[in-house]
Order: structure tokens, then C-alpha cells, then sequence
């Protein structure tokens, strides 16, 4: 066997009968006797190489598929095969059932694996160890992770002016709000926010919101921002702008922003209430 790799995750699948491991190098694997026990409906056990010996010469290709020695997070070692290989064992089993191919002493085996294969309804396997293992949190929260590192400071840079006059002049004008001496007037802070949420997406916003909670001193929102995020954003402004300038009231402006970044799709409706 080669060198082993640590399962970071693991679970069961069909109900308890085979642990599931997602591994350090993220492969997704299944135990060698859960794959018995699932094949067999608990009653068996042995060397897996038996089982496959038996399929006709056609599937001589499953029994290359190699064992895996992994070390299990709690201590220990577990024999463990690669979850697709699991899954082509399943339909070589019903292949070789459907063409009368099998002996009377493989049905049982057969009719189980049919069984797990209509279990899994043609959700891939990988998916499903993924939620047996809680491994779909753990990468989500990784990716965000890395996401949250290349786009927001630790700590806030310093203030550089963002929203250009231009941008707010349209911006108010669309909302019909009274622009007075302020940079930023108060009643376009919540439409900058949204704007915000819109471009960064929910995860970035939100991570945002919690590093610069609301308070007296709290920060522009852009200061949190890496360089290259703003550079991007400032891109992003010159389009929101454009939206702005050309949309007849903030119903059609708030309608084309989510038709740009959300995909939705657009109508406009000319005489008529948006």
C-alpha cells in the first residue's frame, strides 16, 4: 500500500453500514468492509478481492483499484477505497445481474447493490460524503476564509475619497434626495450600503460589517478594503454611475443594479408603475 493519508473528516453512509472518510488530500473514500458489509446487507465479511474475482472478466479492471491505508483523526488505521471505485462496484454488480451473468449465490449481492445505487438517485457520491462528514461546512468556510484574506485588512487603511461628486450628484438625483455640503448626504448612506452588498457580495458584506461594527468612530467601509479591491470597486462605480445617470427613478435603477450583479432579469415598464 502507499504512503498513508490522514482522513480529516469522516461519517457514515446508508444507514451506518459504510464509513465514509474525506482525506487530507480531499479524495473521498469509503471503508473496504463498509463496502462488504453494504454488498453483502451486513451478513459477510472477507477480502474484497473475492468479491470482484467473482463479476465476469469484464470488470477485471475494478480489482487494479488500489487500498488505501489511511489514519483515522481518533488514532488508528482503516482501509479505505476510492468512493467512485465503490460506486462502479455497485453497477458492475447490477450489469452483470440484468445480463445473467451471476451466479444464484451473487443475486443477494446484486439486488443490494441495486438497492444503494437507487439510494443514491443519481446524487454523486462525493456530494453525499461530504454531507455525511460535515466536510461541506469545513471547505465552506475555508473558501471564505481565503476570500475574506485576499480582499479586507486586519486593520483600517487610510481615508482616501471614494464616492467622486459626480457619482453622489447622480446618485441623489435618481433617489431625489437634497444634496447638501456633505460629502456623503445621510439618506444615501443606506443606498451606498446596498450598493456595497451588491458589488462585494453577501459573505464579503457581512465579514465587512463585522470588522467595522457601527459607532462613533467607526470607519468609511472602504478603508478595510486591499488595494486590488478597490481598484476593482472604482471600476464598478464608473458602471453604477451609467446606471444611474440613465434610469428615470430609483424603482428602474434599483432594477437594472440587480439585473448587472444579481442576474434577475429586467423589465422596464414605460407608463406604467415599476
Amino acid at each position: 500500500m502507499s504512503e498513508r493519508v490522514k482522513a480529516i473528516a469522516t461519517g457514515t453512509l446508508f444507514g451506518g453500514s459504510v464509513d465514509c472518510y474525506v482525506l487530507a488530500n480531499e479524495m473521498r473514500v469509503v471503508s473496504q468492509r463498509g463496502v462488504i458489509r453494504a454488498l453483502s446487507g451486513g451478513t459477510e465479511s472477507g477480502n474484497i478481492g473475492r468479491y470482484i474475482g467473482r463479476l465476469p472478466n469484464k470488470f477485471a479492471h475494478l480489482s487494479s483499484g488500489p487500498a488505501l491505508e489511511i489514519e483515522l483523526p481518533g488514532g488508528g488505521v482503516a482501509v479505505a477505497r476510492d468512493a467512485q471505485w465503490f460506486v462502479d462496484v455497485l453497477k458492475a454488480y447490477k450489469a452483470a445481474w440484468r445480463d445473467g451473468e451471476l451466479k444464484p449465490s451473487q443475486i443477494h449481492l446484486a439486488k443490494n447493490a441495486d438497492a444503494i445505487l437507487d439510494a443514491l438517485a443519481g446524487v454523486a457520491i462525493v456530494a453525499l460524503i461530504d454531507e455525511a462528514t460535515g466536510y461541506q461546512s469545513l471547505r465552506e468556510f475555508d473558501v471564505l476564509t481565503r476570500l475574506f484574506e485576499r480582499t479586507l485588512r486586519n486593520e483600517a487603511a487610510a481615508r482616501r475619497r471614494l464616492w467622486e461628486d459626480g457619482l453622489v450628484s447622480s446618485l441623489c438625483q435618481t433617489y431625489r434626495i437634497q444634496r447638501n455640503d456633505s460629502e456623503l448626504p445621510a439618506p444615501l448612506m443606506g443606498v451606498i450600503g446596498w450598493i456595497y452588498k451588491l458589488v462585494l457580495g453577501d459573505e464579503v458584506h457581512a465579514e465587512m460589517k463585522r470588522r467595522n461594527p457601527r459607532g462613533q468612530k467607526r470607519d468609511m467601509h472602504y478603508q478595510w478594503w486591499h488595494d486590488e479591491l478597490r481598484d476593482l470597486i472604482e471600476d464598478d462605480l464608473r458602471i453604477i454611475k451609467a446606471l444611474s445617470d440613465t434610469s428615470a427613478d430609483k424603482s428602474e435603477f434599483k432594477a437594472r443594479m440587480l439585473a448587472h450583479y444579481r442576474k434577475q432579469p429586467f423589465q422596464l415598464v414605460i407608463g406604467g408603475a415599476r
